[in-house]
């Protein structure tokens, strides 16, 4: 999660342009290896296993390594000699940056020290804690809502790499939005319980199919009812894992059936919009507590 903030600060201060981030993010993919991948490779873990842990994934916002050692596939050491393979956040981010000539490395390191000195981490911060959102974004909404949607931010940026294989990175105040008039869709979905919020996705037909395809596991070609319903279900899995968020805060919620509807349908008023950058195209995160 640390190089999806790193790369957003890069953003912000014109350091690095979207697409640059876009290409340096597919670089750092290709090196960084799964944790499930790097146990099936060293015999430590099944396949079968490993696609345990990811279905249990689905269902809770935990690490691949916690669980896994919770179920039994692998110690506490093992964990930690594989995350000691993968490449450390966001060096990865770096060195891809620096690849690819659009920063130097030592003006990439200075901003890294930057990063971390105004935001109160050292060198050797654990990437794998939650990210304090609030930090970068301070959200403009009331207190109440603001402590939700901080917490649904975090897990969709989470979720998008776990369940699509895409990492994806917040972009600055000054990229262009998704335009109405775009051919497109708006996926939605109503939670409701103690607490209600509506949440949804607003897509152009190039992400929509490509989003729909990651989580299909097959290419798909036209924006159908198959297309719509991979979609759907992507926010549907996404937002199970966050009514378990709530049930673990003491917030009972259960969901309505997703809908889909090309732009210009009506939206509620009140709602929080946040723009979301994917090396596939951007998409707008739609999310209301009511």
């Amino acid at each position: 999660m640390l190089n999806q903030f790193f790369g957003h600060y890069l953003l912000n201060r014109g350091l690095l342009a979207s697409e640059e981030l876009c290409n340096a993010i597919r670089q750092e993919k290709q090196v960084k290896v799964k944790l499930g991948t790097l146990a099936v490779n060293q015999g430590l873990m099944t396949a079968a296993q490993v696609k345990e842990v990811h279905a249990l994934q689905q269902r809770c916002d935990q690490l691949f390594g916690k669980l896994a050692v919770e179920m039994g596939y692998l110690n506490q050491e093992e964990v930690e000699q594989l995350l000691a393979q993968q490449q450390e956040e966001p060096l990865a981010l770096l060195q891809a940056i620096s690849d690819q000539g659009y920063l130097p490395l030592a003006k990439l390191e200075q901003a890294l020290r930057e990063f971390r000195s105004e935001y109160g981490m050292e060198p050797g911060y654990d990437a794998t804690l939650p990210y304090p959102l609030h930090l970068l974004f301070p959200f403009l909404v009331e207190e109440d809502a603001a402590i939700y949607l901080e917490a649904y931010v975090g897990l969709l940026l989470r979720n998008m790499e776990r369940f699509l294989d895409v990492p994806s990175y917040l972009p600055c105040e000054e990229e262009t939005k998704l335009s109405v008039n775009s051919a497109g869709y708006v996926v939605t979905q109503k939670i409701y319980g103690d607490k209600s919020f509506f949440t949804g996705l607003r897509l152009r037909e190039k992400a929509l199919l490509e989003l729909a395809s990651r989580f299909y596991g097959e290419q798909l070609n036209k924006v159908d009812e198959l297309a719509l319903d991979c979609v759907g279900e992507f926010l549907n899995v996404h937002n199970g894992v966050f009514c378990g968020l709530l049930s673990g805060k003491g917030v009972w919620a259960d969901l309505e059936a997703q809908q889909a509807n090309p732009f210009g349908c009506e939206l509620q008023s009140r709602i929080y919009r946040l723009d979301i950058g994917t090396s596939f195209g951007p998409l707008e995160m739609l999310f209301a507590v009511q």
